[in-house]
């Protein structure tokens, strides 16, 4: 778990607004914009608070204590800072099973008697309408009695404290984070968030990485000129900044403190040994060869694969150039203006005599004037929208998320190689890179056609939607003429009839949509693939054996395609084995999707239609069911959320993705890959009976609910044998080996070594109860 707390500056404090944004409020609090459209979950329609509680307050009722609250904040009128204290608390996926309401209330009980607002009033509520779930807690900085004003010193090593105590206490997944007893002193928390989020090195991070190699030449300099020399070598300068020096990119604008970076940097230590500051002689420094600068490179390994990073960096060039000449014209269009204003008033004041009419035409050149530059900023925003429109990623990780949704394997598999290395391609793999060049570019052309239409289709629909409304609202003019119960019922028939009207729009649009989306079977580049390569005439035979298939083989069929699919994923160039096997979770929902389509008899609920999905920074899918339900693919491990059918929709997923056998630990299910040693040389019965029960229990996760059923009654009768007759045991002991000896026979060939030692382990464990039992007779 980690905490965070969210800064707010005092003309914005809104402890009102945050408590509904908590609570998840009615219209009638949404008196922000971004508040309403986070608290009608625009965005993201998931589950959103599982649980709310407010403490600290008189009133019982949610609603009632937020009055009182603000009504205690209004008491304090000497401070001028900020009154509330914003909390946010973040829990690991695999952590939500053991979340419950009861173990979130004393959480944070924990962090309120750690800050010291154990007898402040506050509101809460735990979310779930992102990747993670997550608490948010409104605390009253002011205290209810004394109107004293808290703040907490040093916060963030406190709630580090916490955090430790509570993943200990609890159970909970560890994250890294301070331990009691190591703070250091200085630490770049900004510059580690700029990192978490972009996924690139930041300034502090590029220092830090040459650090040594700074510090060890600069302890040797004997003068300014030799420290000047040095940090040039990496693209660095020092210069005064106020009553410090500063570490500064020679190239950008980036700058730490070079106190941070190593005490020995500071302006004083430096001072001290090498007398007062001199700049850096330009010359001298221009002829040091320069070993590299920053650049914000990725964190991740290898970033180069597939040529991503060198388009990233084009796309970013393009941006930037494109920002760079609007601002250029905006500058030339505004000092022209000004220009021109300038003579304008100083025509007035020439040729007007009067002192009244000179002000009257001051008044209205100001206005005139005015209006010219904000429909001058207007435009700027307009051109800088559209610039942002066409390069929509500014950082590196939304690039890779990005093409991650769109099918970009490579790009998935960098986003999750933060933490692990990622091999590089073969030689041959680089030679059919052209090839897959090309397939991109024209895949890109046609989705580009594609949206083109859906945008020609939605510019239709508002236009007409738009006249719609403006008809409808003629009819409305001149209702005020009317009495009170005319005009009730003249405004009631005409938004009946405005409705009407509006849904025969929708209606017609949505069938086009449908029609576009038939045309364009597909959203990935391998469906784009497997598309163009079918045969012409594959769609007529193909419904002729379709009409002719039981509903058995029909879906057969569809499995079989379907696997097909994700052979062409795993056959893709430029991925290792480990990769392949992580990027095919997209794949598996599709599929059951679109079984639930096709195929109307299917008993299972429809609870994959709908999904939607993305790609987290570290490479996980996140997908939302339609129900709200939330799934968490991350390669080596399944996490679904407390949702009815989140656990439904896993049962389905993790059989597809780990096979038979899983582990299901809370809300998390992983394989469990059985060996044939596992079975084999087993010492005792017990230990014998025990490795069946452990493969009987690994299938329940995943198993339908028939053999579900099944198995079920397969432990309960290997746990009670004693207690069965002989002849019960003895049916029973060689219907199971019948089945075990089945699916010896039926079982891949990869499987053939498990099934047989399994086999046999269940063999000697009858053998071993049969002799027992002649002796005890």
């Amino acid at each position: 778990m980690i905490s965070k707390r969210i800064h707010c500056e005092p003309i914005n404090d809104n402890y009102g607004r945050l408590a509904n944004y908590i609570q998840d409020a009615e219209a009638p609090h949404r008196n922000f914009k971004k508040t309403a459209e986070y608290i009608a979950d625009i965005e993201g329609e998931g589950e959103k608070v599982l649980h709310q509680w407010h403490a600290g307050c008189e009133a019982d009722d949610y609603a009632l204590a937020i009055t009182e609250v603000q009504a205690t904040q209004a008491l304090n009128t000497r401070s001028t800072k900020e009154k509330t204290y914003h909390l946010l608390i973040s829990f690991r996926p695999e952590d939500d099973h053991k979340l419950t309401p009861e173990v979130m209330e004393e959480i944070e009980k924990e962090f309120a008697e750690a800050l010291g607002f154990q007898e402040h009033q506050r509101h809460c509520g735990a979310h779930q309408n992102t990747n993670n779930l997550h608490i948010h807690v409104a605390y009253n900085m002011i205290h209810p009695l004394t109107l004293n004003r808290r703040e907490p010193y040093r916060d963030y090593l406190i709630r580090d404290t916490v955090c430790r105590s509570l993943e200990k206490r609890f159970g909970l997944a560890i994250d890294n984070g301070r331990e009691p007893g190591s703070f250091p002193k200085r630490k770049n928390e900004k510059a580690q968030a700029v990192e978490a989020h972009t996924q690139q090195e930041s300034f502090d991070g590029y220092c830090q990485r040459h650090k040594e190699e700074l510090l060890g030449s600069i302890q040797q300099a004997n003068d300014w000129q030799e420290v000047h020399d040095v940090l040039s070598r990496r693209g660095l300068t020092i210069k005064l900044h106020g009553n410090g020096c500063v570490i500064k990119d020679r190239h950008g604008k980036h700058a730490i403190k070079a106190s941070s970076l190593d005490p020995s940097l500071s302006k004083g230590a430096l001072t001290k040994r090498l007398g007062a500051y001199q700049a850096p002689q330009s010359k001298l420094q221009q002829a040091t060869k320069e070993l590299s600068r920053f650049e914000a490179r990725p964190l991740q390994k290898n970033p180069e694969r597939g040529g991503l990073w060198l388009q990233f960096n084009q796309a970013q060039k393009k941006r930037q150039q494109a920002l760079n000449d609007i601002e250029r014209r905006h500058k030339t269009k505004s000092a022209r203006l000004q220009d021109e204003a300038a003579t304008a008033l100083a025509t007035i004041e020439a040729t007007t005599q009067n002192d009244a009419d000179k002000e009257k035409y001051r008044v209205k050149h100001r206005k005139e004037t005015s209006r010219q530059l904000k429909a001058l900023e207007r435009e700027r925003k307009r051109e800088i929208a559209e610039v942002r429109k066409q390069h929509p990623h500014p950082t590196w990780t939304g690039y890779l998320k990005d093409q991650a949704k769109t099918g970009n394997e490579i790009a998935l598999a960098i986003l999750r190689s933060t933490k692990e290395e990622v091999q590089p391609e073969n030689s041959s793999h680089q030679q059919l890179e052209p090839i897959n060049q090309d397939m991109r570019t024209q895949f890109d052309a046609v989705m580009k056609e594609k949206q083109h239409k859906l945008d020609e289709i939605d510019k239709a629909q508002r236009i007409e939607t738009a006249s719609c409304q403006l008809k409808w609202q003629k009819h409305r003019s001149g209702v005020d003429k009317l009495i009170k119960s005319d005009k009730f019922n003249l405004l009631s028939g005409i938004a009946r009839k405005e409705r009407s009207e509006l849904r025969d729009i929708h209606a017609k649009y949505k069938l086009e949509l449908k029609a576009i989306e038939k045309s364009y079977p597909f959203t990935t580049i391998h469906e784009y693939t497997l598309h163009i390569q079918r045969p012409i005439g594959l769609n007529t035979g193909k419904t002729e054996t379709y009409e002719q298939q039981t509903e058995s083989a029909r879906r057969a069929a569809f499995r079989a395609e379907w696997q097909a699919k994700r052979d062409a994923i795993r056959s893709k160039p430029g991925l290792t084995t480990p990769d392949r096997r992580r990027l095919m979770a997209v794949s598996r929902f599709e599929q059951l999707a679109t079984e639930e389509s096709s195929f109307p008899q299917l008993r299972r609920a429809k609870i994959f239609s709908g999904f939607r999905y993305t790609v987290d920074a570290q490479g996980t899918v996140i997908v939302t069911l339609a129900s709200g339900a939330i799934l968490r693919d991350s390669g080596n491990e399944l996490t679904f959320s407390r949702h009815p059918e989140a656990e439904e929709a896993a049962r389905h997923i993790g059989r597809m993705k780990f096979g038979r056998f899983t582990t299901v630990d809370g809300g998390v299910m992983r394989s469990a890959c059985f060996r044939a040693n596992f079975f084999a040389q087993k010492e005792s019965p017990k230990d014998a009976l025990g490795a069946e029960l452990a493969a009987l229990r690994a299938e329940l996760p995943t198993a339908f609910s028939s053999r579900e059923k099944l198995v079920k009654k397969t432990i309960s009768t290997l746990l009670k044998l004693d207690e069965l007759s002989d002849a019960q045991r003895a049916s029973f002991i060689s219907a199971h080996r019948k089945w075990l000896k089945d699916e010896l026979a039926t079982c891949p060939a990869t499987d053939k070594d498990m099934w047989a030692a399994r086999f046999s382990n269940f063999q000697s464990f009858a053998y071993a109860r049969s002799r027992t039992e002649s002796v005890s007779r």
